[in-house]
């Protein structure tokens, strides 16, 4: 069971106002993934939680001061998941000498496994406070269990050897004989549940580290990546050690700090969904396991402005005048005509600036762009002023200028390095129509479709633009992209 916890009162009233809202306390985050199941829903979350707005690595040290305390005694202290002597603050020296000498900032998917590459080098999910000296004994080694330690944690201060807190020994999961690093139980299902959020949020690069070779842990595919030995244990672990109140704080304080949630602590059990037992069953979003028949929604051509009052927000009180607070990185999200527009720390942060006329682009900020339905064509910004002549960059299609051309239901923008920003006051968006014809995909003869869905989760009267998923009347799925 795990330990009582009292989160800090800042962290813990965030975590409060998200549960009044909708669905989990999520609102329509997750919308995108409704309706889907299997891959499908796995590259749904995906898209969903990509790309997160992480802070440098050395502001790790002041987020788990948000992300990671309890109170014991009156005092403000951090979890350690490998060790059970230490009494960490966050101002604690940052030494591994002895169990107990100072913090180490733990990649717990470790940095050689993906080559210390961003964001996931500072991605606050997996990157966790542990004991130096207990995190130097874990090194690199895959997670696993053992009947034989030979090394670990002391189970109570003063008192060494076995019965070990965490330990490394020989492992006696079947199919796998080398050394592993064993939690304690107590943290097993929220370790899982961290590596099933890395392999959703780096799905994308996850085959180039499964190529590095540098963990037996790895081994699969970019749908499952993990190795077959150790694969089972880890959804065992999750099953066993279930979602607990410290994950769901944490998972807000991160929501705070770099913008993006892990699933699978919003959903316990969504591993299933995946590649369990329930991996041809349709997700809800809203948790009851049936999608709720929800149209598309369809985006037409508007023109929307850029400011303080379009995003909802008052920055005026900040400190300079219309930022906003580094801390709060959490993507500021609006809805006009079916087409959301969010604008976001980028992965090494800097300034968000909204007045009542205009936004500004900073160097690593960015504006991302996406449709549900059917594609944007153009998308044409209205540039106040241009501080340092800066160039814009889009993730697909052709930018000129300020003009962007493509086909695409998601595109994100930002600009060059260096000082300055770029001031923009409007945008207008061209939607291309999603009621065009030729659109019937080339099924086999006698196949039947009983329903079509969108990459959304969204179920569709008829095929649209971009990717469908097609279900048959014989249990069959297609893709049909168009």
């Amino acid at each position: 069971m795990k330990r009582t916890l009292l989160m800090a009162a800042a962290v813990l009233a965030v975590a409060l106002t998200a549960q009044a809202q909708g669905p989990n306390g999520t609102e329509n985050y997750y919308r995108r993934a409704n309706g889907l199941h299997g891959e499908a829903l796995k590259t749904a979350f995906y898209d969903i939680i990509k790309g997160p707005s992480v802070l440098t690595y050395d502001d790790l040290w002041r987020a788990y001061a948000i992300s990671d305390v309890h109170e014991v005694e009156g005092q403000m202290l951090l979890w350690d998941i490998y060790s059970n002597i230490t009494a960490y603050t966050a101002e604690s020296p940052h030494k591994n000498s002895y169990e107990g000498s100072g913090l180490n900032r733990e990649h717990s998917f470790p940095k050689s496994w993906f080559g210390g590459v961003k964001p996931a080098v500072s991605d606050l999910v997996h990157v966790i406070p542990t004991d130096g000296y207990i995190n130097n004994m874990r090194s690199d080694l895959p997670y696993g269990e053992t009947d034989s330690p030979f090394k670990g944690s002391k189970m109570e201060a003063g008192v060494d050897g076995p019965p070990y807190y965490s330990q490394v020994g020989k492992c006696s999961i079947e199919g796998y004989t080398k050394n592993i690093f064993e939690p304690a139980d107590e943290w097993k299902g929220d370790l899982a549940r961290i590596y099933f959020y890395m392999a959703t949020c780096y799905e994308s690069e996850m085959l180039s580290w499964i190529n590095l070779g540098k963990t037996d842990m790895l081994g699969g595919n970019s749908y499952q990546p993990f190795a077959s030995w150790c694969f089972p244990m880890l959804l065992r672990w999750s099953a066993e050690d279930p979602v607990s109140e410290k994950e769901q704080l944490r998972n807000e304080s991160i929501w705070l700090l770099q913008g993006n949630r892990n699933p699978f602590v919003d959903y316990p059990g969504l591993e299933d969904y995946l590649w369990g037992d329930l991996s041809e069953v349709d997700f809800s979003y809203e948790g009851s396991g049936v999608p709720p028949e929800l149209e598309p929604v369809v985006a037409t051509t508007c023109d929307i402005s850029l400011n303080k009052s379009t995003f909802g927000v008052d920055w005026t009180g900040n400190s300079p005048k219309n930022t906003r607070d580094y801390w709060e990185r959490y993507p500021l999200t609006q809805e006009k005509n079916g087409i959301t527009v969010s604008y976001n720390y980028g992965t090494e942060g800097q300034n968000m600036y909204a007045n009542d006329t205009q936004i500004r682009l900073y160097k690593y900020n960015t504006l991302t762009f996406r449709t549900e339905a059917n594609e944007m064509t153009k998308i044409t910004f209205n540039v106040v002023k241009n501080d340092a002549g800066k160039e814009f960059f889009a993730s697909t299609g052709t930018m000129e200028g300020y003009e962007w051309t493509g086909n695409a239901r998601e595109v994100q923008f930002w600009v060059t390095e260096g000082n300055g920003n770029v001031q923009l006051s409007k945008v207008h968006v061209e939607v291309a129509d999603a009621t065009e014809t030729g659109l019937t995909p080339r099924l086999s003869r006698g196949e039947e479709t009983e329903a079509i869905y969108g990459i959304d989760g969204r179920r569709r009267e008829t095929l649209q633009p971009g990717l469908n998923i097609i279900r048959m009347k014989n249990g069959t799925v297609k893709k049909v992209s168009l």
